[in-house]
């Protein structure tokens, strides 16, 4: 086991190195190298990289130097630069630009150091960017279910009290942020991270489930159970929805 996941790993290695070697790595990594290791690239001095402007600045061979990392030759000229105002250029790999149209200076990485000396940084990196996009989803996922819980509280309070809530109404603004209220409740009481019910496969809180048999089969068909759990959520919406009126 231990042997193939070190097999694995240097696959993946060699795959990254390969990306390299192509110029397919992304310039952001190819900056922290050069930052990082800059002494291996023939600089005595680095400051960078920049948000404007070339990349680095640096000493070589006792001068000062204006330094600018690109994936390959021809994203300096795609990019506009102008070769008279740069003295060295950094790339991952050599392709066929005419050199006359470069920096005096060019400086090809060592692709295996790179994709070596970045692995941790870029590991972290997309431990961290998945954790973030987890986090969005289940936000945009909170938030979705907040907006069903409410209005479906809203909308069974209003039957079954026989209630007439009208829009744009101090009575609205009243039922919106006791509803909201309650299903903020119910989210943390319930955990719906693991919803009660689905509904066609999609998860949905429960209360939303008995909204949607109500809408089709009228409040008088509802189960002795649906009646038990709205009863209680109603109960705790009219008394917020009294203390904000």
């Amino acid at each position: 086991m231990v042997e193939e996941t070190k097999a694995l790993a240097r696959e993946r290695l060699e795959a990254k190195i390969e990306q390299v070697r192509k110029g397919g790595m992304k310039e952001y990594w190819l900056c922290i190298y050069i930052k990082n290791n800059y002494r291996k690239l023939g600089f005595s001095e680095m400051s960078g990289p920049y948000d404007r402007g070339y990349d680095f600045t640096g000493v070589r061979n006792g001068k000062r130097v204006v330094i600018e990392a690109e994936r390959a030759p021809a994203n300096f000229l795609s990019h506009g630069h102008n070769k008279d105002e740069v003295d060295a250029l950094i790339v991952m790999t050599m392709d066929e630009t005419p050199k006359k149209q470069l920096p005096k200076t060019i400086v090809m990485v060592d692709p295996e150091d790179l994709a070596k000396k970045t692995h941790e940084a870029r590991k972290a990196y997309a431990i961290k960017a998945q954790a973030e996009r987890e986090a969005k989803e289940k936000y945009y996922q909170d938030a979705f279910m907040m907006e069903q819980l409410a209005g479906a509280l809203r909308s069974l309070y209003c039957l079954s009290f026989e209630e007439e809530i009208y829009e744009d109404t101090l009575e609205d603004d009243s039922m919106r942020e006791a509803a909201s209220t309650v299903a903020l409740r119910y989210i943390w009481l319930y955990d719906l991270c693991k919803p009660v019910e689905k509904e066609k496969g999609r998860p949905i809180p429960e209360i939303v489930g008995i909204w949607h048999r109500v809408s089709k089969y009228g409040i008088d068909r509802m189960s002795e159970r649906d009646w038990e759990h709205l009863t209680l959520w109603l109960g705790l919406l009219r008394d917020e929805y009294i203390k904000s009126a």
